[in-house]
């Protein structure tokens, strides 16, 4: 015998989530976006990367900084032994790009030095010279 199957009910939307799908979202400015635009290319947002974070990152390029000469020396003379007495943070692979607007780590565009997200909000605003959004 085979399930009798029943016609799904519709369902009803309570009055106050019908009006909050009716509302207008408010035109997307530079008031309301995280970022505010100091002058040409240069923005100003509370970061939400936390600031431990972000001062590990300047730590870890400072050590990069420090011993560059050190490892190219070691590098070129193939003292591998040498390369690993050197500190971890030593190695410019241990660095992260972040962008330059909120500290994201992640979805970052080398291009525009910022994340995804950032990017498509102020792109959005029209705070990127030159960036439109394509439409076919």
């Amino acid at each position: 015998m085979t399930p009798s199957r029943r016609k799904p009910t519709a369902m009803r939307m309570p009055l106050n989530m019908m009006a909050r799908k009716l509302e207008k979202k408010p035109a997307l400015t530079s008031e309301n976006l995280r970022c505010k635009v100091l002058w040409q290319g240069q923005f100003t947002c509370s970061p939400m990367a936390k600031t431990c974070w972000l001062e590990r990152e300047k730590r870890k390029q400072n050590t990069v900084n420090k011993y560059a000469k050190l490892r190219a020396e070691l590098k070129a003379n193939k003292d591998y032994v040498g390369l690993t007495m050197l500190p971890r943070d030593a190695s410019p692979t241990r660095l992260k790009n972040r962008c330059r607007v909120s500290g994201r780590r992640r979805a970052f565009l080398r291009r525009f030095q910022m994340s995804r997200l950032t990017f498509r909000e102020m792109a959005n605003a029209g705070l990127i010279p030159g960036v439109t959004k394509s439409s076919w």
